[in-house]
């Protein structure tokens, strides 16, 4: 499998990591950042493109931060044109998909948050269709349901299978992160093999569990877990190899590099050790 990671167009980082023996990325897009969709649309991405032909790095697709759902009407305005924009954009690109959340008004109630998501991503997957480009959400809380900050919906296997309900569009899909799984205490493996047809783009993250802590604090908590590189965690990476290979994954597996310990000046030397750790399970 091809292994890829999640970075910002930063020129300099992206020829360190094709150093490494990355050959895909998920290249964040947000607004106000060096690829931002609605200026890009406008100006071009050949900068972009050249680089990443350069460097032997497919961009497998643009990440998108924003809440399409969320309570205030010019957020949520200014959200979903950004949707529209980026999703253009990917088209334009090549780029297959475009990675984000399904959003979320923290504020309101489930039934009104999966209407306004019918309604609202019942359109953007139309675009998608057109543009052949898909809608992958990954699956992470963001704090839900007691951060105010909270925006997403795509977070529960229950919860993937109603957002498929409403909006039935094979456009709509999943950015697969086991690791958000594991801190739920959800099996982390079995929805693999449902949601297969549903998983255009796997993120690669593992979490480690302090269980002296989580037996002293409880599930509400706070400090019991944390995102670590894969295998410095709970997860069974092997299983996760063998779940994909059975549903014919052939997207890649992409690199999400949150671990606190390998931060900041260690930040490059935790990129390393996780694509040798990945391709030791994924590259064969």
């Amino acid at each position: 499998m091809e292994i890829g990671v999640r970075t910002g167009f930063q020129p300099e980082a992206l020829r360190a990591l094709a150093g490494m023996g990355y050959t895909a990325v998920e290249l964040v897009a947000a607004p106000g950042s060096m690829l931002d969709a609605e200026r890009r649309l406008a100006e071009g991405a050949e900068d972009v493109l050249g680089l990443c032909r350069d460097l032997g790095l497919r961009i497998a697709a643009l990440g998108n931060p924003v809440n399409a759902l969320a309570g205030d009407p010019g957020e949520r305005e200014h959200a979903v044109r950004y949707w529209e924009a980026i999703l253009a954009l990917a088209g334009r690109m090549g780029v297959p998909c475009v990675s984000g959340n399904a959003g979320l008004n923290a504020a309101a109630g489930l039934e009104d948050n999966l209407a306004a998501y019918e309604a609202t991503f019942g359109r953007l997957a139309a675009q998608a269709e057109a543009a052949a480009v898909c809608i992958c959400f990954e699956n992470c809380p963001h704090g839900y349901p007691r951060s105010p900050k909270a925006k997403n919906l795509a977070f529960t296997p229950e919860l993937f299978r109603e957002l498929f309900r409403r909006v039935p569009s094979a456009a709509i899909g999943l950015e697969y992160d086991p690791s958000h799984l594991v801190w739920q205490q959800i099996d982390h493996v079995r929805p693999i093999a449902e949601f297969g047809s549903r998983i255009h783009l796997y993120h690669a993250k593992d979490t480690e569990i302090d269980r002296a802590r989580l037996a002293d604090v409880g599930i509400y908590g706070r400090g019991w877990w944390r995102f670590r590189l894969p295998g410095w965690g709970e997860i069974d990476w092997r299983a996760q190899y063998a779940a994909l290979t059975d549903i014919s994954y052939a997207g890649p597996v992409i690199l999400e590099h949150e671990d606190p310990v390998f931060s900041k000046e260690r930040r490059m030397e935790g990129m390393a050790l996780a694509f040798t750790a990945l391709r030791r399970v994924f590259g064969q």
